[in-house]
Order: C-alpha cells, then structure tokens, then sequence
C-alpha cells in the first residue's frame, strides 16, 4: 500500500488545489484584485484543517509553483552521485510517498536544469493523481526546452 503522507487528508488535497489556482492568478496578476482577496480569505478558512506538518510540505510546495513562470535557473548536468538521489525521487514516487519524492527533487535541484525539474515534478504531480497541477508543470517543461520530444507529449 502507498505511503501516502498528507496526500491521503482530503483537506490537504483540498488545500493544494487552491494554493494552485493561487498560483495561477499570481501568474495572471489577479491575485490583488477583489476576487483574489476574497480567494485568500476562502484558503485562510481551509488552512484551519490542517497540520503544523502539513502547512510546512505545503509551504515548499507554493515554492515549486513559483518555478512555473519566471527566468528558469541554470542546473548542471547530474554527476554520478546526484543519478543515485534522483533514483530515490522515482522509487518515492514510485511508492506513493509524493511528499518526500518532491523533497527530494528539491534537495538535487541544482544537479538538473530547470525543465527536467518541471518534467519531474509534471510526473510526481501525475502519480499523485493531480493532473491538472501535473500539465502545469509539463507546459512549463515544455515551454523551457522546446525542442525536447519527450516533453511534448507529457
């Protein structure tokens, strides 16, 4: 069975939702508008149900939707060391545990340019069964290597 820690509380689930439509109008300069106030007020509600634990996975999850717009950073290429840690981000994902496979992926984000991390982070976001937040990130992978086959039909 997958260890799926807070992807299993409907309210975190509930919660990332919202932190991703958030995010969309952050990109789409909404957010300091009426409705986007009120959108924060609704989010305000919601984060009443959750964990100190989960705020915190939540937290670090709003930074990796700032990674789907603005100038990308420059990664190297993944030394022999830094394959064995992205093989842990797989078997994470993997095994359901979609919480530590995108700590992971954070921790070795400088050993990977920044579409193969959006690639990633599309692929653990599909596992989890969040597609939507997935084709967010597959556009972005898309969007920041063009010209990489794989990333077009994510």
């Amino acid at each position: 069975m997958p260890v799926q820690r807070f992807f299993d509380n409907p309210h975190f689930l509930a919660y990332v939702r919202l932190l991703h439509r958030l995010h969309l109008m952050i990109r789409e300069n909404a957010d300091e508008t009426p409705a986007g106030e009120a959108f924060r007020e609704q989010m305000d509600q919601a984060a009443g149900s959750l964990l100190p634990e989960e705020v915190d996975c939540l937290n670090a999850i709003s930074a990796d939707f700032y990674t789907l717009s603005g100038a990308p950073w420059e990664g190297q290429p993944a030394p022999p060391a830094a394959r064995a840690e992205l093989q842990k981000v797989l078997d994470a994902r993997d095994a359901g545990d979609y919480v530590t496979a995108l700590d992971l992926l954070r921790q070795n984000q400088a050993c990977c340019d920044a579409a193969a991390m959006a690639y990633m982070r599309g692929r653990i976001w599909s596992a989890a069964g969040e597609n939507e937040i997935a084709a967010d990130f597959f556009r972005r992978a898309k969007e920041l290597a063009p010209g990489n086959c794989n990333y077009g039909f994510a």
